[in-house]
């Protein structure tokens, strides 16, 4: 009886996962897969007898989007503010990817195209997606990673964001000053004053829009 155990962060045997087939000098071919990524201490028995151990390392597979975790993602955003969000990359067998070198493509479509930065910290291997537009309005925000079998959506994508207005700037506000109230005129005259409240980038802001005015 010829077999192979695997012992590491999982612990499988040839009897679970293996083919043993022998050829015609009298050799076994131990087939095995293992799927969670580490360090395994593998043995060769033969007869219930170990022949030959040796350390090997299993490395994660390709980046799977579906795997992936992300967090700090919101639905809701200030203009002018910059949001981020965070990706924790995984193989399809929830494998941790840390080395780098993920490719990571995020951007939001909308009122105006928003492109994304991208960093990874090289303590973590956590990478970090922020991004911010001066336009209020409805975007949708795409993110997802590439992997062997081309870009994968990552959890939550495509995923709806609302941009609000900014902080209600005086200047840019008092610019939109007008009508027949700015003038002089005579007593008893009926005059208008329009004003448009309005952030930094002229988007217009409402008295209750709960941004924090």
């Amino acid at each position: 009886v010829v077999r192979l155990d695997a012992v590491g962060p999982a612990t499988v045997t040839t009897n679970d996962y293996a083919v043993r087939e022998s050829d015609p000098d009298g050799r076994f071919n131990l087939r095995y897969t293992l799927t969670v990524s580490g360090t395994y201490e593998t043995t060769v028995y033969v007869n219930s007898e170990p022949v030959v151990s040796e350390t090997v390392t299993v490395s994660p597979a390709a980046a799977h989007g579906p795997e992936c975790i992300t967090t700090g993602l919101a639905n809701t955003m200030q203009a002018g503010v910059e949001t981020s969000f965070a990706i924790a990359v995984h193989d399809q067998y929830g494998n941790a990817i840390t080395s780098g070198g993920a490719v990571i493509d995020a951007r939001l479509t909308g009122p105006k195209f928003i492109g994304t930065k991208v960093t990874m910290d090289a303590a973590t291997g956590i990478y970090v997606v922020s991004f911010s537009t001066s336009r209020m309005g409805r975007y949708v925000l795409h993110a997802r990673v590439e992997g062997t079998t081309g870009y994968l959506d990552l959890p939550d994508s495509p995923m709806e964001v609302i941009v609000g207005p900014g902080v209600l700037n005086l200047e840019v506000s008092a610019s939109t000053l007008g009508g027949s109230a700015t003038s002089s005129f005579t007593a008893g005259d009926s005059v208008m004053l329009t004003v448009g409240p309005s952030d930094l980038y002229g988007n217009h802001v409402e008295p209750d829009a709960g941004f924090g005015y």
